[in-house]
């Protein structure tokens, strides 16, 4: 009896984990909701309250996909939101309260759309950028497009590749998916919220150069990567250049996944590739963001990345690639070993993020490596010449085409 309690226990647990049932608010038995079990409309009593609270809203944006809904989507919304409602849930639409936010959330299926309804109140553009954010997450970056109201869409992707360009330039255009209506960057850039504070008009704002690579150790060979790292950061620093890495952005208490994040979110990220590099599962995770930031698109994930390939990192032939695809298989499998030893419920909680990441890069090593191995890179003595002018002209040269960008952030440098 103990043991089915425990197991049922383990299974609830593994489903929250997930986001496929929550627990109703006010509900003090262990009763669970699962979404896709959810009547397909609202009752009587309920569509009182929801028409009462969308009077006093109104739709603030639309979020489209453009190909299909992936999988779970609105399941894992709404578990994700069910707690913070007052029952008043469908299977295809919330009426819940977050952040002080009274806030309505339809799915029309007939067009992949989610509609957002919400107050005026203080906090309102904050929620806001969470709720499309979230969007985006769960449908793992798939192509989508976003609309203030309804009529003129423009690209999620595209809105996320410049949304840096409201700092410098406020009156930034881009075009909507209808091929000719001009849209304001401007009115989009609450979805984004830099970090710090908005700049004024006319103030020099160039874009961050992130670095992505595996720290040093005793065992490194050949160049050594942090000697190479160092070099280059000190280079492009003494260069004017923002220059971020994990080392100077962390500090005590601070999350070294949001870091992560950040490095895929930017336009240019140096990668130093090498053995350890490939498979350590931060790096990957670094490097597997960055791609589906880049709309999943090789194209545009090779023109954000400045790669230096160490010799240790055995990318340019198939059969070398394959051992990384082994070596995560192994990983794989060692972990889902382990799992099964200490029991799904009790493993989900400490190692469910990591497996998840494990099982990701397993997936896409094959694909990830032989996108690197396309790339006309130089051996990194060669690159290092001249301060690492090569590179420098390179980074150099494409922030021209950013808009807004003044590449350095201090012009007397130039």
């Amino acid at each position: 009896m103990i043991r089915r309690i425990k197991e049922r226990e383990q299974f609830i647990s593994l489903l929250q984990k997930f986001e496929l049932i929550f627990h109703p608010k006010g509900e003090k038995r262990p009763v669970y909701i699962a979404p896709q079990y959810l009547p397909d409309s609202l009752s009587r009593k309920e569509v009182v309250l929801y028409n009462s609270a969308l009077e006093k809203m109104t739709r603030v944006f639309v979020f489209r996909f453009t190909g299909f809904i992936p999988e779970n989507v609105m399941i894992n919304f709404l578990s994700r939101y069910g707690p913070s409602s007052n029952n008043v849930y469908w299977k295809n639409g919330i009426y819940f309260t977050a952040e002080n936010q009274d806030c309505i959330v339809n799915l029309a299926p007939e067009n992949n759309s989610f509609e957002v309804y919400m107050g005026n109140g203080p906090g309102t553009k904050d929620l806001q950028q969470k709720i499309c954010k979230e969007f985006a997450e769960l449908g793992k970056n798939a192509m989508a497009v976003v609309s203030l109201d309804n009529n003129f869409f423009v690209s999620w992707q595209e809105l996320e590749m410049h949304y840096k360009a409201f700092a410098t330039e406020p009156n930034h255009q881009l075009l909507a998916t209808d091929g000719h209506t001009k849209i304001f960057l401007n009115d989009f850039a609450h979805f984004f919220q830099p970090e710090k504070a908005t700049a004024e008009v006319g103030e020099e704002v160039s874009p961050e150069i992130f670095f992505s690579y595996a720290w040093g150790d005793k065992e490194e060979k050949g160049e050594g990567r942090e000697k190479i790292a160092n070099d280059l950061y000190e280079s492009l620093k003494s260069k004017g250049y923002k220059v971020k890495r994990d080392k100077e952005e962390t500090g005590y208490k601070m999350s070294i996944t949001d870091f992560m994040k950040r490095i895929s979110r930017s336009g240019f990220i140096v990668v130093i590739i090498s053995d350890k590099y490939l498979k350590s599962p931060y790096c990957m995770f670094e490097l597997l963001e960055t791609y589906r930031k880049s709309n999943s698109d090789a194209e545009v994930f090779m023109d954000r990345i400045y790669p230096l390939v160490l010799e240790d990192a055995r990318i340019n032939d198939g059969k070398d690639r394959l051992e990384y695809v082994k070596y995560w298989q192994n990983e794989k499998k060692t972990l889902e070993h382990e799992i099964t030893e200490v029991g799904l419920g009790d493993a989900i909680d400490t190692v469910g993020d990591e497996y998840t990441t494990i099982k990701d890069v397993t997936s896409n090593i094959g694909l990830i490596t032989k996108i690197l191995s396309n790339i006309n890179y130089l051996n990194p003595r060669l690159l290092s010449g001249n301060d690492f002018e090569i590179i420098r002209n390179a980074i150099e040269g494409r922030m021209k085409g950013c808009p807004g960008s003044d590449n350095k952030s201090d012009k007397s440098q130039e």
